[in-house]
C-alpha cells in the first residue's frame, strides 16, 4: 500500500524530474542523519541519480523508474527523493483527495483552486438545451403544429397542467433519454469545475459533493426544460391540452426521473472509465481502440464533450494519441 501511495505521488509531482534516457549512473549516497538539515525528509540508503541540471527535463510519465530515485545535488547535505521533495510542496491543507488527481493534459493549465466556471457552464447548458428543442422540432410533428398561438398564455396554461406521475411517452423516452439528458448536463457542469473534474470514481466526500452538485445542476436544466420558458411547455406546449397517450401531458415523472436517474448514470459512466476503459488503455495505443471504447461506454461525457467544442472522446487527464497509457487500475 505504501509503494502505491509513493508512486501515485511520484505521477503527479509538480517538478521537473529526470528522465530515464539523462542517467549518468547510480552512486551509493548516505549522509549522516546530524549533516541533514531536514531530518523528516531524510530517507535510509538511496540509489541516487548523479546528472547535470542542465538535462533535466520534463518527463515521460511512464519512464520515470522508481519513486525512491532521489536526485543528487552535490551542493547539498542531504539526499531528497522526488516522493519527499512533493510531501514539502504540499500545505497542510491539501486533502487526500488531491492525490487520486490526475494532470490536465488539455493545454487549458486550469488552476485547481479556481472555482465552477458558471459562464461556460451556462452557456454549454444553453447550447445543449438549443439542441433538444430543435431535435423536438425536426422530429415531432405534434411539436410544430403547436408552435402557434399566445406565448405567454400557452404557457401559463401548459404549466397549469402539471399533474400525476405518467405523461404518457414510451418507457426508452422516460428512463433512457431523460436519464442521459441528465447525465450530460451534469457532466457539463463536472468539466467546468476544476475541482470535480480531476476526480475519479472513489470514496472520497470530495467525489460525492462533486457529484451531488452535478445533480443539482441537472435538476436546474431539466425543470427549466420541462416547465421553463425555453422548453416543452413554450416550444410545442407540451400539456396544453390532453394527447392520444395520456390526459396530462405534463407530468412529474421527468422532472425527477432526469436528475437522479441521470446523476446514477454519471456515476456508472465514472466507474466504467477508471475500471474498463483506463485498463483497456494500459494495454493498447491504438487510437481507433480507445476513441471507441471512450465514447460508446461514456456515451453522457461524449455528449457533454460536444457541447463544449471537443472530440467525443476527449479526456483533460490523459491523451487519446499512441504512448499516452492511462495507467493500470487495481
Amino acid at each position: 500500500m505504501l509503494t502505491l501511495t509513493l508512486i501515485s505521488l511520484l505521477t503527479l509531482s509538480p517538478f521537473k524530474a529526470v528522465p530515464h534516457n539523462s542517467f549518468k549512473g547510480f552512486s551509493i549516497n548516505n549522509p549522516p542523519a546530524s549533516e541533514c538539515q531536514n531530518k523528516d525528509i531524510c530517507f535510509g540508503p538511496e540509489r541516487v541519480i548523479e546528472t547535470d541540471a542542465a538535462e533535466a527535463r520534463e518527463p515521460d510519465r511512464d519512464s520515470i523508474p522508481s519513486p525512491r530515485l532521489g536526485i543528487h545535488n552535490p551542493g547539498m547535505k542531504c539526499t531528497y527523493t522526488q516522493a519527499s521533495l512533493l510531501e514539502n510542496t504540499l500545505s497542510p491543507s491539501d486533502s487526500p483527495a488531491q492525490f487520486r488527481r490526475a494532470p490536465d493534459v488539455s493545454g487549458k493549465n486550469v488552476e485547481q483552486s479556481s472555482g465552477i466556471r458558471w459562464g461556460a457552464t451556462l452557456k454549454e447548458s444553453l447550447i445543449f438545451t438549443t439542441t433538444m428543442n430543435l431535435f423536438r422540432v425536426a422530429t415531432e410533428p405534434s411539436t410544430r403544429k403547436d408552435l402557434r398561438g399566445p406565448f405567454w398564455s400557452d404557457y401559463i396554461h401548459s404549466v397549469g397542467h402539471l399533474k400525476g406521475w405518467r405523461d404518457g411517452d414510451e418507457f426508452l423516452v422516460n428512463y433512457i433519454g431523460h436519464p442521459l439528458e441528465g447525465t450530460v448536463v451534469g457532466n457539463i457542469l463536472i468539466h467546468n469545475d476544476p475541482k470535480g473534474a480531476s476526480l475519479q470514481f472513489g470514496s472520497s466526500r470530495e467525489y460525492w459533493i462533486s457529484r451531488l452538485k452535478a445533480m443539482g445542476w441537472a435538476a436546474v436544466i431539466s425543470t427549466q426544460f420541462e416547465i421553463g420558458p425555453f422548453g416543452e411547455a413554450t416550444i410545442g406546449n407540451v400539456g396544453l391540452v390532453p394527447s392520444d397517450k395520456s390526459p396530462h401531458p405534463m407530468a412529474y415523472v421527468d422532472l425527477v426521473v432526469t436528475p437522479i436517474i441521470g446523476t446514477a448514470w454519471l456515476i456508472g459512466e465514472d466507474m466504467l472509465d477508471r475500471y474498463v476503459v483506463k485498463k483497456i488503455e494500459a494495454h493498447t495505443t491504438n487510437r481507433f481502440v480507445r476513441l471507441m471504447f471512450r465514447s460508446w461506454l461514456n456515451p453522457g461525457r461524449s455528449f457533454a464533450n460536444m457541447m463544449r467544442g471537443e472530440w467525443w472522446w476527449h479526456r483533460d487527464d490523459r491523451p487519446l494519441k499512441e504512448g499516452g497509457r492511462a495507467p493500470v487500475i487495481h
